[in-house]
């Protein structure tokens, strides 16, 4: 329908997010095994907010990790980000995990953000940083 021609043609000059296709080699012929999106990019403070989809047939072989790394390859060296941030669901116990795994911590929640089936959940929200935190003073030092 028009609309969503619309919207795919602003994702075409918006370059405040960029979507991505994730495909993989498989049979001899590349299939797309799910999304990259890289969203709220603002590169005057250098930040962005990342996310993935990987298809349902595609979960379980160990794509999630090389395909938060070609988001990470791109976010730092084509957009030269300095800080990426997601929101997660606080039930959703295996993305959490692969976030920890990849270096993401954990700085904030929103409470009760979301509704899914008449329930409330709360968002986490978790960034990563390319270089590791140096420890601030405290106060006095």
């Amino acid at each position: 329908d028009a609309r969503q021609k619309r919207w795919f043609d602003s994702l075409l000059t918006d370059t405040s997010k960029n979507y991505l296709i994730f495909e993989v080699v498989q049979e001899n012929s590349w299939k797309k095994a799910g999304m990259a999106r890289i969203t709220e990019i603002d590169l005057t403070n250098r930040s962005a907010c990342v996310g993935a989809d990987i298809h349902a047939a595609y979960r379980g072989q160990g794509l999630a990790m090389p395909l938060y790394k070609k988001i990470f390859e791109l976010c730092f060296e084509y957009y030269n980000l300095h800080r990426l941030w997601l929101l997660v669901l606080e039930k959703n116990q295996r993305a959490r995990h692969l976030y920890a795994r990849l270096g993401f911590i954990e700085e904030g929640r929103q409470r009760e953000a979301i509704l899914r089936h008449g329930e409330f959940h709360d968002y986490i929200m978790m960034s990563f940083l390319p270089h590791p935190q140096k420890p601030k003073p405290k106060p006095g030092e």
